[in-house]
C-alpha cells in the first residue's frame, strides 16, 4: 500500500488553506469544541509522551531524549527519516497518516500528536530541511532554524504556553509523568533501545539490552533497567518470542508482529548453584495475574488476566488504553496462544519447562475468568495433552494423559508400576 501524498508543495501553501478552514470553524463556533475533543481524549496526562515515542519508533530511532525545563519540554530522537511535506500535512490534520498500514507502525500521526496541545499552543518541529510551529492545532508556520540545530536529529519543542495551564502546572505534571515512566515501555519496541530524561539536574535512563550476556544468562534474554544518576534503580529480565502473522484485510493480507514475554529470574537450587527460571508475573504478595497487554506500550485499562506479557498491534479504543471488542483482535489473541505453545517448545530446550513455568501458564484448575483470553488457555491445555511437556519425578517429560500429581510422600510410597495396575 503506497504512502499518502500531500497535495501541497510547501508549508506556506498549506498554511493558507488550513488557516482558512480554521477561521471557518471559528466563525461557526465549532473550533473550541474540536480542540477540547482532540486534546482531552486521554485519561492520562502523560499520554503525549507515548505519542512522541511512537513516532520516533516508527522512523527507526534507537535513542530518544526528553529535556524538561521550567518553560518548555524538548524531545529529540535520531530517527533515520526526517519530516517531509507529507508528514507535515498529516501532523496538522485529523487521523490522517503517511504510515503504511502494515501492522507494524504504531498509530495514526494526526490524532495522537494533538495530545501535546494540553501543554502548548505552539509546538515547534525541527527536522531535516523543515522548521515550523503549529498554531490552532492545524496551521503550520515556518520559523527560523535554531543556530545549534543538529541535522541528524528530529527535535520537537513544547513551550508551556497553553491557555488553560500555567507553566508551573505543565512542568510539575510532565516531571511526574517522566519520573513514573518504566523500562517496560521498551519491552516490545523494535528500534528504540534507550530513553533519557533530563530533569532539573537528574538524569534518568531507561535501557534495553536485547541479548544480555552477564550473570551466566541463557541465550536470548532481554534486560530492562532504570538508571538514575548512574545508579540502577530497577531491573528485570525477560525471555521474549516474536512471530509474524498475516490477517485478511480489504485489499490484501495485513502482516504484523506479535510477541510474548516471560519474566525470568536467577535463583539458587538445592546445591547452592544459581539457575535461571521463569518467574510468574503476579501482583505483589498475591497470586493475582499481573501480566500486561501491550500494543507496543502497556494498555493501562486492559484487564490483566495472564502471568506473562503479550503484545500485538491491537485495535484500541480512542484513548489507546484498552482493546476494542473487535473480531480481528480475537484472531490475534488466538495466534498469540499458538505463539505461546511454540515458545514452550523452545523453552524446554533451554531448561525453562518446570514448575515455575507451569505457574505462569493459565490452567483449567485455576478457576479464573480469562474472558477473551481463554483461547490462549485452551491452546496451552491442548498442547500439553498431546506433547511431552509434563515434567516427571525422574526428570523426563511426557504428555498429560494418565498422569498423577502427588506430594513427595505419595511419590515415595507408590511407584509408576503401582499406579499402572
Amino acid at each position: 500500500m503506497s504512502e499518502k501524498i500531500s497535495k501541497f508543495n510547501s508549508i506556506s501553501e498549506m498554511e493558507k488553506e488550513k488557516a482558512d478552514w480554521v477561521q471557518r470553524t471559528k466563525d461557526l463556533n465549532n473550533f473550541n469544541g474540536i480542540k477540547t475533543t482532540l486534546t482531552k481524549l486521554y485519561t492520562s496526562s502523560g499520554h503525549f509522551i507515548f505519542e512522541l515515542l511512537q513516532n520516533a519508533e516508527d522512523v527507526f530511532a534507537t535513542f530518544v531524549t526528553f529535556k524538561l525545563y521550567k518553560d518548555r519540554l524538548v524531545f529529540e530522537h535520531n530517527g533515520s527519516r526526517a519530516f517531509d511535506i507529507n508528514d507535515i500535512d498529516s501532523i496538522t490534520n485529523i487521523g490522517d497518516s503517511t504510515k503504511k498500514d502494515n501492522g507494524n507502525t504504531i498509530g495514526k500521526f494526526g490524532i495522537g500528536f494533538k495530545s501535546v496541545f494540553e501543554y502548548t499552543d505552539t509546538p515547534e518541529i525541527h527536522s531535516g530541511e523543515f522548521h515550523f510551529k503549529i498554531e490552532d492545532l492545524f496551521i503550520p508556520k515556518v520559523i527560523e532554524k535554531p543556530a545549534d540545530f543538529d541535522s541528524k536529529k528530529t527535535i520537537i519543542v513544547l513551550p508551556f504556553n497553553a491557555c488553560d495551564k500555567s507553566a508551573e502546572e505543565c512542568y510539575n505534571e510532565i516531571d511526574n509523568s517522566l519520573r513514573e515512566l518504566k523500562s517496560n515501555a521498551l519491552l516490545f519496541l523494535q528500534n528504540i533501545a534507550e530513553i533519557v530524561c533530563i530533569i532539573d539536574g537528574t538524569e534518568i535512563k531507561l535501557r534495553r539490552i536485547n541479548n544480555y550476556s552477564g550473570d551466566n544468562c541463557p541465550k536470548d534474554i532481554c534486560r530492562l533497567c532504570k538508571i538514575e544518576n548512574n545508579e540502577i534503580k530497577a531491573k528485570g529480565y525477560f525471555k521474549r518470542f516474536f512471530k509474524e502473522i498475516s490477517l485478511p484485510s480489504e485489499n490484501e493480507k495485513r502482516k504484523m508482529k506479535i510477541a510474548v514475554a516471560f519474566k525470568v529470574t536467577k535463583v539458587k537450587n538445592n546445591t547452592e548453584e544459581y539457575k535461571w527460571k521463569i518467574q510468574p508475573i503476579f501482583k505483589k504478595e498475591t497470586y493475582v495475574p499481573n501480566g500486561s497487554v501491550f500494543a507496543y506500550f502497556p494498555c493501562k485499562a486492559e484487564e490483566k488476566k495472564l502471568c506473562f506479557h503479550i503484545h500485538a498491534p491491537f485495535a484500541l479504543t480512542v484513548d489507546r488504553e484498552k482493546l476494542r471488542d473487535d473480531k480481528a483482535n480475537n484472531i490475534v489473541i488466538a495466534e498469540i496462544g499458538n505463539l505461546v505453545c511454540e515458545a514452550i517448545k523452545e523453552m524446554k530446550e533451554d531448561g525453562f519447562v518446570d514448575l515455575e513455568l507451569y505457574k505462569a501458564l493459565p490452567n483449567i484448575t485455576d478457576d479464573k475468568d480469562l474472558g477473551k483470553y481463554d483461547v490462549i488457555q485452551a491452546k496451552i491445555v491442548n498442547y500439553f495433552a498431546n506433547n511431552p511437556y509434563v515434567l516427571m519425578a525422574d526428570g523426563t517429560y511426557q504428555d498429560a494423559h494418565n498422569k498423577f500429581i502427588g506430594v513427595r510422600d505419595i511419590q515415595e510410597l507408590l511407584s509408576d508400576a503401582d499406579l499402572s495396575m
